[in-house]
Parts: C-alpha cells; structure tokens; sequence
C-alpha cells in the first residue's frame, strides 16, 4: 500500500470561506490551527461514502478552492485523500464541523474535493412522516387542509411569510407564492413534481395529486397570537380548496396523507376490529412482557375480549371504571405463538380511549380500530384506540419489539 505523508509545521490561517451545500450558502470568518498534520494518500485501501447533502454537494479543485461542480445527493464517491484541513461551517443556523478530502467518481477519474460533513457510509433516506387531514374554515365552510408545519425547521433563517403578516400587523389567512413557497417546500425537502397521496381508511379510497397544482396556504394558529407576530405563529399546508368540496371535506377526517414520489399505501388492506367477549373458561393464558407502571391487580374488575385477522390473534383486557379518564386496555397480539404487540393504553387528562366495536356497524366510517396492512413493505398495523387532546395520534406496527410512528398534526394546545 503507497502512502505518501507530508508533514506540515504548526500553521494559523485565517480565512473567509464561502461553502455552498444544502441549497445553503454562508459566509464565515474562521480560524484554523494544523498541528503535525499528516496529509494521506490512500491508494489501496479506499474509504466508500455517500453525498448526504440534500440539494447536493459542491466538489472544488483544491479544499476550499474554486467550485468545479455538484454532486447529486446519495451519489457514490470514494475518499483518497485525508487533508487534515478542518473546518467549521454554519448549515441552516447549526455549526457543523468537517474535513476536506479528495474524492473520486464515476464520471470523473481526477481527485478532486468535498467538505466530509456531508459523506456518510449510508445513503440518506428521507424520514417516512405520515400527515394528518384536517381542515380551515372560511366563511362557515370548511376546506381540506394539510399541515406540514410539525416538521419544518423553524431555525433555517429562510424567510416564508411576507413581513406584511408579521410584526404588529393583523395575523391573516393568506397563500405562499414565489420565493416564499420555493423555501418552504426547499426546507421541507419537497419537490413540486411530488405528490400527495390521501388514504381514506374509511371509505378505502386513494386521492393524488401533484405538489405544483396544489397552493401552499398559511393559517393563524387557533389557538390565537401574540404580537409582534412571527412566522412560527402560522400553520403552513396544502389547501385542498380547489380539489374537495367543502361538503365532502368532513369525510376525509380519517385520512393519512404521504407526500413524496411514490405512493406507500394499500388499499383494501385495513379490516375494522370487532371484539367478542370471552368468557372466564375460553380465556386463554397470555403471557406479557408489557412493562408499564400500570398493573391489573387480581382484585380488578377485568374483562377479556378477543379478535382474529389471518394469522393474528388479539387480545384485549378492560379495566372498568366509572371515570373514562382512568380506563385501561391492555392488549396483547399474537402471531402464531409469538407475542408481536403488548401494550397499555391508558386514560388520563388529555388522553380518551375510544370507543371499541362489539358487533358490525352500518358505514365503515363508524368503526374506530383497524388493522392489517396499511403501508408497502412494513409490518401490519393496529390504530384507533385513544383520542388526544395534546398530542397527534400514532400508528402502531405489529413487530416485535413494538415500534410506532406518530402523525404529523401540528397539534399546538
């Protein structure tokens, strides 16, 4: 293996450097110390990264040098060469610390270089979020509205709302047009050829539509303002005035919506769950590994309910209880003779359970568990069971051990 090191005396630079990565561009005043650095070129024993810079990654002719191109994001690279050239740059209003190395690709046999604060040895995966459906009134209407803002990093310093809606000025509806829009779906990581995809567990009904046909609006938060006003005092979504009618709006309630280039739902994959009482001599034996501070003392009232969906069975102990606050489930799913779910919900101040279903109702909308498949390649799923006040309801996977994801609703009480 070839290694040629060049060892450098102790070096102070100072330097003002611009970095252009993220879609973020900085300026900085920064100061560098190289003690012994030792510069390595490594011929055999390469190092495979990935470019994890969402709107890609510049590569230069020497670090910090001039900008020759742009490497797309989750592109291959191979690092061979370590500058000991340190850096700190500020990405979004955070301070990011990196080296700059030489790289080699595909389409371009000749090192060049990257700042390694964006190389990783996993392609990036976009985090799976699932939104809520929820709606905004105008004039005793209501008209489909979802909100993106649960996930939008307020501290990019990339402005989204006009200065006419900020400050000591009047808090109002109104659309994201223009540069606005292009840094809120930039930050959100949305392209406008993606597209939102509207499930109705209800209904099993399956709605498209692309981002660039949709407007981008921004609502007052409900729950009221103080001045002066910010940007963060708004809830940001696609309105879905023009799409659904204001009649229909309340039946897409119960939705989950995606956004993004594929559509990750199955239809016809949901069944409502419909609990049959046990009674004592049926009840079998199901061990828990639950750990909840929460325990069904023997001297509880408890009743045990049961549901099969293919090859799962489920089961469901009741604590009763005269307050709804203080109501228990436990439930225990079982996959053949593996347990994949055990889990209790309980009641409290800002969490109802919902109400169980013990027979077949009339509309499908009626029913408030289901389960079974609901997303491409993952695990069945089980929903319904609490009604939040604080917080955003979740999906929970049947898989051992027991993993959720929560919805995205932006819930600000």
């Amino acid at each position: 293996m070839y290694r040629s090191i060049l060892k450098i005396k102790t070096l102070i630079l100072f330097i003002f450097l611009v970095i252009e990565c993220h879609g973020v561009t900085k300026v900085i005043s920064t100061e560098n110390l190289f003690r012994k650095v030792e510069r390595i070129q490594i011929k055999n024993d390469s190092t495979i990264k990935y470019i994890i810079a969402t709107s890609g990654l510049n590569y230069r002719k020497k670090p910090s040098g001039e900008i020759l191109g742009k490497l797309p994001l989750n592109t291959k690279v191979t690092i061979i060469e370590r500058t000991g050239v340190f850096q700190e740059i500020i990405d979004e209003g955070k301070p990011i610390k990196g080296e700059w190395v030489g790289i080699l690709f595909s389409n371009l046999p000749k090192k060049v270089y990257v700042f390694d604060a964006f190389l990783s040895e996993k392609k990036y995966v976009k985090p799976f979020t699932i939104f809520d459906f929820q709606s905004y009134q105008i004039k005793n209407k209501n008209y489909g509205f979802v909100v993106l803002t649960d996930s939008y990093p307020w501290n990019n310093n990339k402005r989204i709302i006009k200065s006419e809606f900020l400050g000591n000025n009047a808090i109002k509806h109104h659309e994201l047009k223009n540069r606005y829009r292009k840094n809120f779906l930039h930050s959100m990581e949305i392209k406008e050829t993606d597209k939102v995809y509207i499930y109705n567990y209800n209904l099993d009904e399956l709605k498209e539509f692309t981002v660039k046909e949709l407007s981008l609006v921004a609502e007052p938060n409900p729950y009221g303002s103080d001045f002066p006003i910010e940007e963060s005092d708004y809830l940001i979504g696609f309105d879905f005035k023009r799409k659904i009618s204001a009649d229909k709006t309340s039946l897409y309630y119960n939705s989950y919506v995606f956004v993004g280039e594929k559509n990750p739902f199955i239809k016809g994959g949901l069944v409502p769950v419909i609990w049959r009482k046990l009674i004592e001599k049926e009840s079998p034996f199901v061990k828990s590994n639950e750990k909840s501070t929460y325990t069904f003392e023997s001297k509880d009232s408890v009743e045990i309910y049961s549901f099969t969906n293919r090859n799962y069975k489920y089961y469901l102990k009741i604590k009763n209880k005269e307050s709804m606050y203080t109501q228990a489930f436990h439930l225990i799913i079982k996959k053949d003779k593996d347990i994949v779910f055990d889990k209790v919900y309980t009641g409290s101040e800002g969490a109802t359970p919902a109400p169980l279903a013990f027979g077949v109702k009339k509309e499908r909308r009626y029913y408030e568990q289901w389960t079974g498949r609901l997303f491409k390649n993952k695990p069945p799923v089980i929903f319904g069971f609490m009604y939040y006040s604080f917080n955003c309801n979740g999906i929970d996977f049947l898989k051992s051990p027991s993993n959720s994801i929560w919805i995205k609703c932006d819930c600000r009480h």
